[in-house]
């Protein structure tokens, strides 16, 4: 049983690791999670975004894959408050709502 716990452990990260290095194609992608709207977008913004755009992308596409939280954060860095968020904003309204930042409530719009 061991054995097969570090392998899974060792291969997790593998493929965080190879759709953030572009080592795995939107086929493959599309195979995985099946139907999955905003892939496409999701996976442009894991390859080419800020980190903060990157990490919250990134986070959604391994929940999808069936990651837990713990392994999303650990990757990442993340907490699990900020796990949470993001899957639950894109599933909200989608790569638009994910990636939109903070409107700040003190900023004076003229």
């Amino acid at each position: 049983m061991w054995a097969w716990m570090w392998q899974w452990k060792r291969v997790r990260p593998g493929w965080l690791r190879k759709v953030l290095q572009s080592e795995v194609s939107l086929n493959a992608l599309a195979g995985e999670l099946g139907e999955f709207s905003g892939l496409n977008e999701l996976l442009t913004v894991v390859t080419e975004g800020r980190l903060s755009d990157r990490n919250r992308a990134l986070a959604v596409l391994a929940r999808e894959r069936g990651f837990s939280i713990t392994d999303v954060r650990g990757f990442l860095n993340l907490s699990k408050a900020s796990v949470l968020k993001y899957c639950r904003r894109y599933h909200e309204g989608g790569a638009e709502l994910l990636m939109a930042g903070k409107i700040s409530l003190t900023t004076k719009f003229d």
